[in-house]
């Protein structure tokens, strides 16, 4: 997902693009992502810099694969969440 040059007007469009597209998120064409650090954080800093959440606190961002938190401080963002085996296998070559 890019986001370019934004006003508070794209909001709403951003945030339902969004979610639509984390629904369908793929990591590398091995189908569906059950997190997107990057989206979190992207969706964040566009909900802080519109006033829609306040910078320097932990926002909860709801994916399929488990809640991430991120916090927008200062122009630094930190990215919160658990890491889990979700697969396991062996690759021959």
């Amino acid at each position: 997902m890019n986001i370019r040059k934004t006003t508070p007007a794209d909001l709403d469009r951003i945030l339902t693009v969004y979610a639509d597209a984390r629904r369908r998120m793929s990591e590398s064409g091995n189908g569906e992502t059950l997190a997107c650090g990057t989206g979190a954080c992207a969706a964040v800093v566009a909900a802080c810099e519109n006033g829609l959440c306040e910078k320097g606190v932990d926002i909860r961002v709801k994916l399929a694969g488990g809640d991430l938190i991120v916090n927008n401080t200062n122009g630094f963002l930190t990215l919160t969440g658990s890491a889990v085996l979700v697969y396991e296998g062996v690759f021959e070559y």
